[in-house]
């Protein structure tokens, strides 16, 4: 079985330990991709693409509508959880992120809900 090293506190120290990864299961960064293009192929309109970059523990991701330039759409940020990510909104009034509550009244959730969230805002219709 395949292992990888993950930073474990043990004994109120940070100690390097291997632990093994799950075999069938991507480590969730590798995962992210796949479950958000799974996501935004089921909405209408359907994005073009789907832009997904990594840097350090958040996530941003741009959507396509067409051959236009991505639109900044939303960053997530890491928690530890697996499941549940921090969720900040793109604004085009101060070019930047800021932290936002999901429609459930929490800052966390999945990847799934916070790209929900964004396409109700940006780029749904209202005949969608």
């Amino acid at each position: 079985m395949e292992e990888r090293r993950k930073e474990t506190p043990i004994f109120g120290r940070k100690m390097y330990v291997n632990h093994p990864l799950v075999p069938g299961r991507l480590p969730t960064k590798a995962s992210l991709p796949q479950r958000l293009h799974t996501r935004a192929a089921t909405r209408r309109p359907p994005l073009a693409d789907l832009h997904i970059r990594h840097c350090g523990a958040c996530t941003a991701i741009e959507g396509q509508v067409t051959d236009d330039e991505p639109i900044p759409l939303i960053r997530l940020r890491s928690t530890g959880s697996a499941t549940h990510r921090g969720f900040a909104l793109h604004l085009a009034s101060k070019n930047g992120y800021q932290d936002t509550l999901l429609p459930t009244g929490t800052f966390t959730g999945t990847p799934e809900e916070a790209l929900d969230c964004a396409y109700e805002l940006y780029l749904s219709t209202p005949d969608s």
